[in-house]
Parts: C-alpha cells; structure tokens; sequence
C-alpha cells in the first residue's frame, strides 16, 4: 500500500514573494533525502508538473505561476497530499465573513464610566 500524508499549510509572505512550499517534518520522510525533481499536481491540471525539491531547506521550488494564477497571498490556505510518487496541491475555499451587525460610529466616545 502506498503511504500518504495529508496536510494544509498556511502561506507565509516569504513563499508567495520567492515561489515555494515549505514541506513540514513529518512529511520529509515521503520525499528523497536529497536534492532532486518530484512531481506536483495542481488544481485542474490533468498530468503533474516537475518541480524541485530542496531537501536542505525542505521547500518544493517553483510554486510562483500557482500563485498568482490562483491569486494567493500570505494567510491563505492550501491542502497538500503527499505521497512518495506524487505530491497533489488543492485549494481551500475563501469564505468570506460577512459582518451582519452595521459598524459602530467610530466617533462614539463611551463616557459613561466617568464622573462629574
């Protein structure tokens, strides 16, 4: 049987600017031990694209046209499935939190609390 590992991962600003994905350490054993090419599939991609793993830093290089295609920034959410084969990326969905009260008036000053 063939073992896997799946994960979410939220982004930080050093991985979007320089286009990679840190692999965390109880994943590293599914990937080599050294340098070398895995294979990662996209979201809506039919075949996986060869992308290079860094096993001195942990991180999966050349993550910057999934970036930006999917418009992803720091904070965001992105599910990993590794395996020794094959490493499958799918996005989490933005659900945006709609605020149902309306604002308070910033001008309010609340001086209750003070004497006369």
């Amino acid at each position: 049987m063939n073992e896997s590992i799946k994960y979410q991962r939220k982004l930080i600003g050093v991985e979007k600017k320089l286009g990679f994905l840190y692999v965390p350490a109880d994943v590293r054993s599914l990937l080599p031990n050294e340098n070398s090419d895995v294979k990662v599939l996209f979201p809506g991609d039919n075949k996986p694209k060869i992308k290079t793993y860094n096993s001195d830093h942990n991180r999966i290089f050349g993550f910057t046209p999934f970036y930006k295609k999917h418009g992803l920034s720091a904070g965001d959410i992105v599910s990993v499935n590794v395996s020794t084969e094959l490493i499958t990326i799918s996005l989490k969905e933005k659900t945006k939190i709609e605020d149902s009260e309306e604002k308070e008036d910033d001008s309010f000053i609340d001086i209750s609390g003070l004497s006369s």
